[in-house]
């Protein structure tokens, strides 16, 4: 058991960010799909288009919309993990943008803490949870 566990405290989050070019496109293409959003033209979800079923993350979109109107209820009324996506997000970006030096002070703080807590694991665990809850009915999916 602890192997497992051990083996769940990976880094994730920072191995993605670790090559500046691909956390600047993660940002970008986050941006432009919140800003997309904005004017009803965002990318329509394949999974939801294919089975009818809400996705993982059904309402994260809507839900980083509202955090960033401050509507933090309404936030979390679309998607509990909206919060934590705009904050990937903006990481992301900044360690997109700082300088060299700085970005791997940055990256190797994240990886320490994502090893330490093993955040990630969790967080995905969470999300599949999150998700069953609301194809069971259990937790509410909020649409409009």
């Amino acid at each position: 058991m602890l192997a497992f566990v051990e083996k769940c405290r990976c880094a994730v989050f920072a191995d993605i960010i670790r090559m500046r070019p691909v956390a600047l496109a993660v940002a970008g293409m986050g941006a432009a799909q919140l800003v997309a959003s904005c004017f009803n033209c965002g990318l329509p979800c394949p999974f939801h288009q294919v089975s009818g079923q809400p996705c993982p993350g059904c309402g994260l979109t809507r839900s980083v919309l509202a955090l960033m109107r401050g509507n933090v209820g309404d936030s979390i009324g679309y998607h509990p993990f909206g919060p934590l996506l705009l904050l990937g997000l903006i990481t992301a970006m900044v360690t997109g943008l700082l300088p060299e030096s700085s970005r791997q002070r940055m990256i190797r703080a994240i990886a320490r803490f994502e090893r330490l807590t093993g955040c990630t694991s969790l967080i995905l665990a969470l999300l599949m949870l999150t998700w069953v809850l609301r194809l069971g009915g259990l937790l509410p999916l909020k649409l409009v």
